[in-house]
């Protein structure tokens, strides 16, 4: 369908920049290098601060939607964190939560293919199921950024981390 990468980068970033003024919303659009564009979003809902962005790949002709959770995890959490994700994961059919250990950033990603171009209505469906995921997740996650567990999941992230400890120590 596209002649060349430039000419499908340039027409999949005309598309989702047609769809953002369409709806007015606010965007910042960054050409990370000639095969990448994204575009930076964000939104007020429920009283929290929703980051998204739409990120074009074109070695896999592909639109990947991302949204930030509104918490960072501290790091000392991590270990039951991953596992709860790890558990949320496994449940979803497309998408995954992504816990970047580095900064303690939490995402929702959901990529899908655009090669044949961007279904204007496709877009906008997954777009605000993406936010809808974060909001979601949220509300799972949250308490297990801060430490912030019911007494029987604190029970049993000790007794994993004492099985643990244990078996490294022998």
């Amino acid at each position: 369908m596209f002649q060349s990468d430039r000419e499908f980068l340039s027409v999949i970033t005309q598309q989702i920049t047609n769809f953002f003024d369409k709806n007015y919303w606010t965007y910042d659009k960054k050409e990370i290098s000639p095969t990448t564009t994204i575009f930076e979003l964000s939104f007020m809902i429920e009283g929290h601060t929703i980051k998204m962005s739409a990120q074009i790949d074109v070695k896999r002709r592909a639109c990947i939607l991302v949204g930030y959770l509104p918490i960072c995890a501290d790091p000392v959490y991590s270990y039951p964190l991953c596992q709860l994700i790890a558990k949320e994961n496994a449940k979803k059919l497309f998408g995954a939560i992504k816990y970047d250990e580095r900064d303690g950033e939490i995402t929702y990603d959901y990529a899908y293919s655009v090669a044949n171009g961007i279904d204007e209505e496709e877009f906008e469906k997954l777009f605000h199921i993406v936010l809808k995921m974060v909001l979601d997740e949220f509300e799972i996650l949250k308490h297990y950024c801060n430490g912030r567990l019911n007494k029987q999941e604190t029970n049993e992230v000790i007794d994993k981390i004492q099985k643990l400890v244990n078996d490294i120590m022998r």
